[in-house]
């Protein structure tokens, strides 16, 4: 076979080379793929002949069938291309291209690629047309895979080679027929394309031509991807060959262009910033047909909004971006007509705007129209309407951009020069002026005689609008000029003042400040520039007279950021700055050069001068190495290139003392042999090593030298290999160099790498370097601004080691970094740049390299390890991060215009100019210099504004500029202290809290004694108001709690004494508490010398202070210590550890609080790790209780004082700590969050302070609560839950004070819009009903039914309903506002959820109460009554199906009235207080209560009846509804200890979670011991109840379960060990086994009485026998115990109760039908999952004997609840799989079928027998999720036998099935056993089938109604073709396939649903 093969080969290389192609054999076809390729590759000219025989043959080739013989191809065709010209792509593009576009893309995906190079390579060879063409033929193809990979090869073509090689036209037109595919990536692919044409033509083009064509949800995607794109536009990245070639003759590089900061932004063209005239690319849009009669109509109507309405027609109609010929003469006319004569300036203003967008869409066509147009409007400017002047402009403006120039209109602009009207002097001069800044050069010059002197006669006008405007119109023709002579001859005739006023505007137009008018900017007019509006593509006229502008007036770039120099302004480099000095200060500028774009000297041509040739650097090479070593350099044999580079190193070593001139032909030399193109690593490396030896021992090594060898470096930092030697090279030469020239080569040439890692490895190298060498030695703002650059790169390995250098950077730099970036760097990038700095924070940096002195050699690189410097090396000192960052100037944007809007008249625009001053500062990254013109003076004149908002503002702006400033603030703010300071007193709080701000950012920066003596004065001030001292007493001692006043005590002790003999209570309070703290910190004789400098009747008044003060200290030696630490160090001693207030005793002096600060984005671990404890105890609760008593009256929420903040500030101040303090009270959310981590870290430790602390804790939240923050919402209502359950724990309940303050604000906020918060608000209200009176709460939520929140009312209401439900309608009715009569108000609420949520919680109510409800409800309305009615009656209906009875809660309570013996029963949820309302105690002394068993609350409703009511209800009561199937059985919760009497005088109810029954008769409760029990008390008990179990006695027998109930809740509340668990554990079995024996005796006695009596007995040893099997299945190491055995047992004994329709008959009846049910739910949940599994299946197979004997009827019912038991089980098959024994599982699944056999399971198929079907569908499950891994499980089960065992072929068709369908794979066997499969019926699907019955049985478990009555299938067979016919697209997801036609399926979906329905719908 092999031989033939070879032979048809060997045959095959003889034919031509076009029969080849066409063979049969796709191997010899492959195989002349490959002598083609082959041959290509060795071709060295595209003039070569085998390329024109090779081409046609590839027409044939990429159509080949075959996709190995295709990839050749496809590689073959590359190589071509390749070595081909443009002639020899040209022939073959166009079929090729088609060929590729139809039938390859359907191919493989490596396939799909190759097609995809070969496009782009065509690409190259100038034949995109033709790929465009032909990919975009397939955009409308069937396959979806085709369309997406064609719209890929345009995106990456586009991307590539840009529209110079790819025309955006045909994509245009083609991109609308992908905005409709309905596969999603398609779509994608059409969005990201979409998005890349705006990379290139800018968003204009593509919003006017293609946004209105796309579904408003793409429209919107594509705007967020347009919202991304950057503003600078992209460079190609690859280039055509004829772009190569112009390139390699102009000596530019081939590369991409980087857009980094500085040249390569201004080097982009002006259209190519504005992108591309969508007029270019638009169809025309012919209006004119749409112009019908009605429009005419509408044109001429008397009505002015009809003729508006047509004009807006127009308008909307002419907006397109190109307009088709036509007539339009009679719009014009019209338009003229109306702009004229029309009385309705909304008229005038529509048509203005008319004409515009037509002479924008019609362009040279409108010409001359406009000229009509033109004069017409121009005598519009003199309206007063803005909109209107606004459109004038605009539609002029249009008109000279599209249609005439200047000198068209020179005689209309002259004549309305020339108006009576000054608004239209003005308004012309302004439009002029933006004329001449778009207009060319010579267009400007045409109207000089005419224009220009027109304007300087405005020049002389009185109104000095007009002048402004006139002047600069003249600096506007100067600019374009390009020289001022030109206005010479205009301004003769100008005074000296005006032309002064002319040569200052025109120095500051030259010289970078910003002119005093930007031509036709919106500065200077309110109105909105014409190339800002919406639909104008018009470009800036600042941009244009930039760009137009000549060198000899030294323009500045306005492109460039507003303060920064242009990159290449300065030559200054390392070397001429000099190192850092002392401190870190660097000399000189250190923000002149940039890293992209270095020095002048050090350009790439310059370094690149004087290289030497290869010849010259090999023949040097050979006169210094020898022979020997070059020819080994040049050798094709790695290792000799190795060997020869060893031996090269060595002699450089060898001659390290004379190495002076050898630096520079060894680099060189190198860069050709071996070249930095050699293969071998460990060659370059050897290479690399020699350059890092010559850095580190020449003591001449060049830029030029290190340029050389940084340009072979660079592209090797990604290299794992070699990046480490490479990386020394760098540091070596960093050494010798400074580290800024290698950063500025080095990320140059890596940004122009295509390949990211070499740029991510060069910033991840300049990482280290600068955290060895320091920031002193860097240009720190290039540093930045290339890192902001890298930040915005698309890729995400470049922008994490961006990070990562930054990361480094803060270290040194600090915070002021973060401002630096945050204005250009993107949100999400900043929160993360943000992260890392908060990991990373600032610290003191010691450089551990230098920069060696020129001249100095011969130290080994990286051997500096200290601060130690050898006597020729400069010392490295720790540098300034403060000098290091730079600061901007902003003097030329404080404009004389901004300083005069400052002063202005209207508030308005005052408020304007300090937003303005803002946005400057922000702009410059909030780091300004210290020169601000006059901007101070008009701030101090904003202190005493009219408007006292505006003074906050200023106050709040001047806070800013201190911190902007820095040290420098001090001289430059000094005059505006005093003046800033007097607003102390002002009567608004927001201008009092702006100065506090303002104080703490002016002590940051200036020595704090330099501000004191002015807030002294201003508190000692006579007019000086009780909240300003206060407010500047309480500002003093933060300063002192921070030690910072030791230089000012003369002033704190001055404002002290004031305070403390003022007349108001509160400012003697803040003064004594201020020299207190002066006497704790400095001493009584540092604070008494103080006063020295006083007159002596000061001096007295102030030592009497000193003396009163003194007294309150805790005594006399901390006064003694601070003086004896005084004298002793000298040193001021630091303020010290404890709460301020004064009434509580202070900690010891030894223990010295550090003077710590709270750091920004300092996390709480840190903060609690240096703050230490951050609450302390508090003792005033009760005096703050009474004090606030009258402002919590009545319940409802008000809403947030305005002082509330600024009193809980000075109430929390003793006792939190300061770093706690700072965080609750800041002005960022974020502050805020950190405080409740703190408090929610420490809270374990301070639980007794945050207890007594409680209620200004809560008043904090509910500050918090008020704002809109979700984050800060969230994070405090986890705190305010962590505060209730530390109150549970210590047994605290709520004080009518706490609960006042907090829980209104709670409820009335609980209307979130979020489900979340929500959520966490209704959790709260919970846990508020643990800790605080129910009745009293329900009030409060009564006032929350009042909100206007309609959300708030409906959670009041479910909240409501959730009280009836948990705990009866008794507790609800005792509240003092009646709930029910106002929840029936509300029912007729407009609100659907609202009226929703009312129903609901009434209709709880109705069950509970029946008829008995509408003596509740007070006065009804007809609607409010009859919508209760009908509710009312469907809950009848809905409780009669459900065999519930109505009222049965009321008729229970009557009946318990009425019983004299009190006898035990059920357990209760939640029992909080008995009937009467009581609490329940211990008649029995003090000893804490047992928790027995309480009475059953009747609101317990079945889980049906419960989940039929869920539509009913909304939010907080549906989504509880099913998690309220409360069981009446419940383990109750441990009791609580009572909690101290000291922190509250309010009354402690017993805990809610420990009711006591009354137990009457012989039987006394077990009392709970006092202390904890030992082990052995425990075993003791447990068997004592276990033998008393076992008595034969009943009553005995239930006084035995009292006892081990009562174990069992001990255990179940984690009071009990972990042996007593596993001893307890052990008798599982057994007390399983003896229960359900007692479960039989006594509800067959109490039947026994029944019949007997026929009166219901007691059911006192039924619920005891119940209740201790919940306690015990209810502990799940106990449950886990119960063997399969004994489970099924008690199972069977259970389900047959609740079949047994004489226990409904018994006391109680429907309460222990709902016991039951539970306890069978708490079996299904807890118990062993397999052996509940296996007694289930066996009870389906086996049931009782005792039903057997009842009848046929029975046993179905039995059954059906056996199946839903397991429906329930199999509902979480997936969850717990890994718990399943499944041997066995399968075992008994293996025993029920063999137990059936054959024909019983064909009688029963037929019969639609749901046991049967309920264990194939567990089998199914079982088969779908372990797939072919369940036969591993089935070892136990016989395989090799005849008949096969029937699970086995079940196993196999569902296996078999489930492959089919692509649940599962891997190979699936045929089924085993065909004897049988004819010997069995069809299968119906259980599926199905079970999901009828399901949706059947709805109804409880023991229902006495039919289980369902769905109908069967018409027929086996019909049910098998309709399977059949659907199989193929819908595989079955259950064992539903026929065992006698193993190929049929069901239905994907129908099984789908009826799982889900099968696993949802169960009973329990």
């Amino acid at each position: 076979m092999a031989d033939d093969e070879a032979k048809v080969l060997s045959d095959a290389k003889q034919l031509p080379l076009s029969e080849r192609v066409a063979h049969k054999n796709w191997k010899v076809r492959s195989d002349v793929y490959d002598d083609i390729k082959h041959s290509c590759q060795k071709v060295f000219s595209d003039a070569d002949t085998v390329l024109n025989q090779y081409g046609s043959l590839f027409v044939k080739g990429v159509a080949d069938t075959n996709a190995a013989a295709l990839d050749k191809c496809l590689e073959a065709l590359q190589v071509y291309l390749q070595k081909a010209n443009e002639s020899h792509a040209a022939r073959i593009a166009a079929p090729v291209s088609a060929i590729l576009a139809t039938k390859v893309f359907k191919q493989r995906p490596g396939t799909v690629q190759r097609a995809k190079d070969v496009y782009l390579i065509f690409c190259e060879l100038e034949q995109a047309d033709t790929v465009v063409e032909a990919v975009i033929k397939v955009f409308t193809d069937k396959v979806p895979k085709v369309v997406v990979a064609a719209v890929d090869v345009v995106t990456s073509a586009l991307s590539l080679f840009g529209v110079t090689v790819v025309s955006p036209q045909p994509l245009l037109k083609a991109l609308p027929k992908l905005f409709e595919a309905k596969q999603e990536p398609v779509r994608d692919g059409a969005k990201n394309l979409v998005a890349e044409l705006c990379c290139w033509t800018g968003p204009k083009l593509v919003q006017d031509t293609l946004l209105d064509k796309m579904p408003d949800s793409m429209r919107k995607d594509v705007e967020k991807l347009l919202e991304d794109i950057p503003t600078v536009r992209k460079r190609p990245e690859r280039f055509t060959r004829k772009e190569e070639a112009q390139q390699a003759v102009s000596g530019a590089p081939a590369g991409p262009a980087v857009a980094t900061a500085g040249a390569s932004i201004t080097a982009v063209a002006p259209e190519a910033e504005e992108g591309m005239d969508a007029y270019e690319y638009a169809e025309p849009a012919g209006i004119l047909s749409e112009l019908g009669k009605e429009f005419w109509e509408m044109l001429a109507a008397k009505k002015w909004s009809e003729r508006r309405d047509a004009l807006a027609k127009l308008r909307t109609l002419a907006s397109a971006p190109k307009l088709a010929s036509g007539d339009y003469g009679d719009v014009n006319r019209e338009l003229k007509k109306i702009i004229s004569k029309d009385s309705h300036i909304g008229v005038v203003s529509e048509a203005v705007a008319c004409t515009g967008v037509l002479a924008r869409g019609l362009r040279k066509e409108y010409s001359s129209s406009a000229r009509v147009f033109v004069p017409v409007l121009l005598d519009k400017f003199k309206d007063k309407n803005t909109i209107c002047v606004n459109n004038v402009s605009e539609a002029l403006s249009f008109m000279h951009m599209y249609c005439l120039t200047m000198a068209d209109i020179q005689d209309d602009l002259v004549s309305a020069l020339e108006h009576k009207n000054p608004k239209v002097k003005v308004e012309t001069l302004k439009l002029i002026e933006g004329f001449v800044g778009s207009a060319s050069k010579p267009n400007a010059a045409k109207v000089h005689s005419s224009v220009l002197s027109a304007a300087a006669k405005s020049a002389s006008e009185a109104a000095p609008d007009i002048r402004e405007a006139a002047l600069a119109v003249l600096v506007a023709f100067g600019l374009k000029a390009g020289s001022v002579s030109v206005l010479n001859k205009v301004t003769d005739k100008l005074d000296d003042s005006r032309k002064k006023k002319l040569e200052d505007m025109v120095q500051k137009a030259t010289t970078g400040g910003p002119p005093s008018r930007g031509p036709a900017s919106a500065v200077a007019s309110p109105r909105r520039s014409p190339a800002s509006s919406p639909g104008s593509s018009r470009p800036s006229s600042a941009r244009g007279t930039a760009d137009a502008g000549p060198k000899a007036l030294g323009i500045r770039n306005t492109n460039a950021p507003v303060g920064k120099p242009p990159a290449a302004a300065t030559k200054a480099s390392v070397a001429k700055r000099g190192a850092a000095g002392p401190g870190g200060k660097v000399k000189g500028n250190t923000s002149a050069a940039s890293i992209t774009s270095g020095p002048a000297d050090d350009d790439d041509a310059g370094l690149a001068a004087g290289t030497l040739s290869k010849a010259e650097a090999e023949e040097k090479m050979l006169g210094l190495f020898g022979e020997g070593i070059l020819h080994g350099l040049q050798s094709s044999n790695w290792k000799e290139r190795l060997t020869s580079m060893e031996a090269l190193q060595q002699q450089v070593q060898d001659r390290k003392e004379n190495l002076e001139g050898t630096n520079s032909i060894l680099i060189q030399g190198m860069s050709y042999v071996p070249g930095w193109s050699e293969k071998n690593f460990q060659v370059l490396g050897k290479v690399f090593e020699l350059i890092a030896l010559l850095a580190t021992e020449s003591s001449k090594l060049s830029k030029k030298d290190a340029f050389t060898a940084i340009t072979g470096l660079v592209d090797k930092m990604s290299d794992i290999k070699l990046k480490g030697p490479a990386g020394e090279a760098l540091t070596a030469m960093s050494e010798a160099l400074g580290p800024q020239f290698i950063f500025t080569q080095l990320h140059k040439r890596a940004a122009a790498q295509k390949n990211p890692k070499v740029l991510s490895e060069s910033i991840n190298w300049m990482a280290t370097a600068v955290e060895e060498f320091g920031l002193g030695t860097l240009d720190v703002k290039a540093l930045i601004d290339n890192m902001k650059v890298d930040l915005a790169s698309s890729n995400a390995t470049i922008r994490n080691a961006a990070i990562s250098l930054l990361t480094v950077a803060h270290k040194q730099l600090g915070p002021g970094l973060a401002d630096m970036l945050r204005s250009d760097v993107k949100p999400a990038l900043m929160t993360a740049l943000e992260d890392a700095f908060k990991r990373n924070p600032q610290e003191q940096v010691m450089p551990s390299r230098k920069v060696r002195k020129a001249g100095q050699a011969g130290k080994p690189a990286g051997s500096y390890n200290g601060p130690i410097a050898d006597e020729d090396d400069e010392p490295a000192a720790p540098f300034d991060p403060d000098a290091l960052l730079p600061r901007i100037d902003i003097s030329s944007q404080i404009t004389s215009k901004l300083v005069a809007n400052m002063g202005s008249a209207n508030w308005k625009e005052r408020n304007a100019a300090l937003d303005e001053v803002e946005e400057i500062i922000k702009a410059a990254g909030g780091r300004i210099q210290p020169s601000v013109g006059d901007l101070m003076s008009a701030l101090k004149g904003r202190m005493a504004d009219t408007n006292r908002n505006l003074t906050a503002k200023t106050l709040l702006l001047l806070g800013e500029l201190a911190k902007a400033m820095g040290s420098a603030f001090d001289s430059v703010g000094r005059p505006l202290l005093s003046v800033s300071v007097a607003n102390l007193s002002d009567t608004k709080s927001q201008v009092r809290t702006a100065i506090l701000s303002m104080l703490d950012a002016w002590v940051t920066v200036v020595p704090v004694e330099k501000v004191l003596p002015s807030v002294a004065d201003a508190i000692a001030a006579p007019k000086a108001s009780s909240e300003g001292k206060l407010t500047g007493l309480k500002w003093l001692a933060t300063v002192l709690d921070h030690g910072r006043a030791s230089k000012g005590l003369a002033a704190v002790l001055r404002s002290a004494t004031l305070g403390m003999n003022d007349k108001a209570s509160d400012v003697r309070e803040a003064g004594t508490t201020l020299m207190t703290l002066m006497l704790e910190g400095y001493g009584p004789e540092a604070v008494s010398s103080a006063a020295n400098v006083w007159d002596p009747s000061s001096r007295k008044t102030a030592l009497e202070a000193v003396q009163k003060a003194g007294h309150s200290l805790p005594s006399a030696s901390m006064s003694a210590a601070t003086a004896m630490a005084r004298s002793t160090t000298g040193k001021d001693p630091k303020p010290l550890a404890g709460a301020t207030n004064k009434n509580s005793s202070r900690p010891s002096t030894a223990k010295a609080r550090p003077a710590a600060t709270i750091r920004p984005g300092a996390s709480s671990a840190g903060l609690a790790a240096s703050e230490g404890v951050c609450l302390q105890i508090s003792n005033k609760k009760d005096e703050r209780a009474r004090k606030t008593r009258h402002n919590l009256k009545g319940g409802k929420f008000e809403g947030v004082r305005d002082d509330e903040a600024e009193g809980l500030e000075a109430e929390l101040a003793p006792v939190v700590s300061d770093s706690l303090k700072k965080l609750l009270f800041s002005a960022d959310f974020r502050r805020h969050i950190e405080a409740a981590d703190l408090l929610l870290m420490q809270l374990p430790d301070v639980a007794d302070a945050a207890v007594s602390c409680l209620d200004l804790l809560l008043r904090w939240a509910v500050l918090r609560l008020c704002d809109a923050n979700t984050q800060c919402l969230l994070k405090v209502l986890d705190l305010c839950k962590a505060l209730f359950d530390v109150c549970q724990e210590m047994g605290y309940q709520l004080s009518e004070y706490e609960t006042m303050v907090f829980v209104p604000c709670l409820i009335e906020k609980a209307g979130h819009n979020q489900d979340r918060i929500r959520q966490l608000h209704r959790e709260l209200l919970k846990q508020v009903r643990g800790l605080y009176n129910t009745p009293r709460l329900v009030d409060l939520l009564v006032q929350g039914l009042a909100s206007k929140n309609n959300r708030t009312r409906v959670e009041a209401a479910e909240a409501i309903g959730e009280i009836v439900q948990d705990e009866g309608v008794h507790v609800v009715d005792k509240a003092r506002h009646k709930p029910l009569p106002a929840l029936a108000q509300i029912v007729s609420d407009r609100d659907k959820t609202t009226r929703a949520a009312a129903l609901g919680t009434l209709e709880l109510v109705y069950m509970s109460e029946g008829q008995a409800i509408w003596s509740m409800l007070g006065r009804l309305s007809d609607q409010q009554q009859s919508l209760l009615e009908e509710r009312f009656k469907y809950t009848d209906k809905q409780a009669t199906r459900n065999g519930v009875e109505v009222g049965a809660a009321r008729a229970d309570r009557l009946e318990a009235a009425h019983v004299e013996e009190a006898e035990p029963s059920l357990p209760t949820v939640e029992a909080r207080a008995d009937v009467n309302g009581a609490s329940l105690r211990s008649s029995q002394g003090s000893f804490p209560v047992h928790p027995t068993p309480g009475r059953v609350q009747s609101m317990q409703f079945p889980a049906s009846v419960l989940v039929e009511q869920a539509p009913a209800m909304n939010g907080f009561a549906a989504s509880q509804a099913s998690a309220q199937i409360t069981p009446p059985i419940q383990a109750q919760t441990p009791m609580q200890p009572q909690r101290p009497a000291a922190l509250s005088s309010a009354p402690t109810p017993m805990p809610a979670s420990t009711p006591l029954p009354h137990v009457g008769g012989p039987l006394t409760p077990f009392p709970a011991p006092a202390e904890p029990r030992s082990d052995d008390d425990v075993a003791e008990q447990w068997s004592r109840g276990m033998a008393m179990l076992h008595d034969e006695d009943l009553a005995q027998s239930v006084e035995g379960m009292k006892v081990l109930c009562f174990e069992l809740m001990e255990a179940s509340g984690g009071r009990a060990s972990a042996s007593t668990l596993a001893d307890l554990s052990a008798s599982a079995n057994e007390l399983v086994v003896e229960l359900t024996r007692r479960v039989h005796q006594v509800f067959d006695t109490a039947e026994q009485e029944l019949a007997v009596s026929g009166q219901p007995s007691s059911s006192r040893g039924c619920k005891y026998a119940l209740n201790t099997l919940m306690q015990t299945f209810q502990l799940k190491t106990m449950a886990a115990n119960v063997a399969a055995g004994p489970l099924r047992e008690c199972a069977a004994v259970l389900l047959m109760k609740l079949l047994d329709d004489k226990v409904p008959a018994l006391l109680e009846g429907t309460q222990l039908l709902k016991a039951l049910n539970v306890l069978m739910l708490k079996i299904l949940d807890n118990c062993n999952r397999t052996y509940s599994f296996v007694a289930l299946i066996v009870l389906l197979r086996c049931p009782p004997e005792q039903l057997q004997q009842q009848g046929q009827d029975i046993l179905t019912k039995f059954s059906d609840l056996v199946v839903k038991c397991l429906i329930k089980l199999t509902k979480a098959l997936q969850n717990t799989l890994d718990e399943l024994d499944l041997e066995m599982l399968l075992m008994s699944i293996h025993d029920y079928f063999m137990g059936l056999g054959v024909d019983e399971i064909r009688r029963r198929g037929a019969d639609d027998d749901k046991p049967l079907r309920m264990v194939k569908t567990i089998l199914h499950e079982l088969c779908k999720l372990k797939g072919l891994v369940i036969k591993e499980h089935m070892c136990d089960i016989p395989q090799n036998c005849d008949p096969a065992p029937i699970i086995r072929i079940y196993v196999d068709l569902n296996l078999q099935t489930l492959h089919k369908a692509g649940v599962i794979s891997g190979t699936v066997p045929m089924p085993a056993g065909t004897p049988q499969e004819a010997a069995l019926p069809p299968a119906t699907s259980g599926v199905q089938v079970a999901d009828r019955d399901a949706s059947s049985s709805q109804g409880h478990m023991h229902s006495s109604g039919s289980p369902g009555s769905g109908q069967l299938p018409q027929a086996v067979q019909e049910d098998k073709a309709a399977r059949t016919a659907s199989a193929v697209d819908n595989p079955p997801l259950s064992p539903a396939g026929s065992l006698t036609s193993p190929g049929s399926q069901a239905s994907t979906s129908a099984a789908a649903v009826a799982v889900s329905c099968l696993l949802r719908r169960c009973c329990f």
